[in-house]
């Protein structure tokens, strides 16, 4: 009798150390899916501004993001985002062209690829 509880012991600590493996496996996630970002979102958009001017916005893994504007003036500034659904709203800081800097938030439409702010088209370069 004593080998047949020494067995289902065995058997059942066996079971409980699946079971653990198991629900660590399952209750992970991968941290972009918790933000929401789409795969394949992450990169650098481009919009051309009067055909001479580029406003670029780079959307980093981890939540943080570029600004760089390239015209007549350099501009630059950084952001965190977030995405919800197909919006992404960008919150930072950035350079003015007065030598001085700014807060600022925008807010973009992410569809096929591209992101969408008002009448400005970003494309994904």
């Amino acid at each position: 009798m004593e080998l047949g509880f020494k067995k289902m012991c065995g058997r059942l600590l066996a079971v409980l150390c699946v079971l653990c493996v198991c629900a660590s496996f399952s209750s992970c996630k991968d941290d972009d899916d918790e933000r929401g970002i789409p795969d394949g979102f992450c990169g650098t958009y481009c919009y051309n501004y009067d055909n001479r001017k580029f406003i670029y916005y780079t959307f980093n893994e981890d939540g943080t993001g570029e600004y760089e504007f390239d015209g007549n003036a350099d501009t630059y500034g950084y952001f965190t985002y977030t995405v919800n659904g197909s919006v992404v709203t960008a919150t930072g800081w950035k350079t003015t062209t007065d030598g001085g800097g700014m807060d600022f938030t925008i807010t973009f439409k992410y569809t096929n690829g591209t992101l969408v702010s008002g009448e400005n088209v970003y494309e994904k370069i």
